[in-house]
């Protein structure tokens, strides 16, 4: 039994079951090992979900910090940039990884932060960065590029993140997802003219 074996089954009954329902004998089985060899990776359930979290904000932070900003004109790169975050933010293993979070941050106060951390506050400042060289090249009116782009993203956002993680409507099609990063370049690009 290998520990990426272990983590890759842990991951999944986690995101399937909560962190509440599983414990160390239901992933023992899952396995198909006994319980003590389980415990000679990983100290407790804690440890292991640490660890299952851990892993997985890694992953996740790669994929945001791949969504760079591609060259061209300024709208139309936040417009792609917007379409690119919204399919990361709306696929069925991102908001599976948010849901959890949000279930156990009460628990596991660290996690929130290392979900904050290792993939959100990354992607917002390389964010930041592009806003500070629009605004420095006369783009865009001088204003906190780190206010500009939390605007953007939370734009982009708009009722749609909640209303998928809540299960309150389908998957959002391609044509949605364009319209929606659309609609927040139009209001980012207007409050920031020159």
């Amino acid at each position: 039994m290998r520990r990426e074996t272990i983590l890759e089954i842990a991951r999944d009954m986690f995101f399937t079951e909560g962190y509440a329902a599983v414990s160390m004998s239901a992933i023992a089985a899952r396995l198909g090992g006994s319980k003590g060899t389980l415990y000679n990776y990983f100290a407790s359930k804690e440890e292991l979900f640490s660890a299952v979290m851990t892993q997985h904000f890694d992953r996740v932070g790669a994929l945001m910090r791949s969504l760079a900003v591609e060259s061209g004109d300024m709208a139309e790169r936040l417009r792609v940039f917007g379409f690119k975050f919204l399919n990361l933010i709306l696929s069925d293993d991102y908001l599976r990884l948010y849901r959890l979070v949000t279930a156990e941050a009460a628990r596991f106060p660290e996690i929130g932060g290392a979900f904050q951390g290792k993939g959100m506050m990354a992607h917002k400042q390389a964010l930041a960065d592009f806003f500070e060289s629009q605004m420095t090249a006369g783009v865009l009116r001088r204003a906190d590029p780190a206010l500009a782009a939390r605007q953007f993203l939370d734009l982009c956002r708009s009722d749609l993140q909640r209303q998928r993680v809540w299960n309150i409507i389908p998957a959002a099609s391609e044509a949605e997802l364009r319209a929606q990063a659309a609609q927040a370049t139009e209001a980012v690009m207007t409050l920031y003219a020159p």
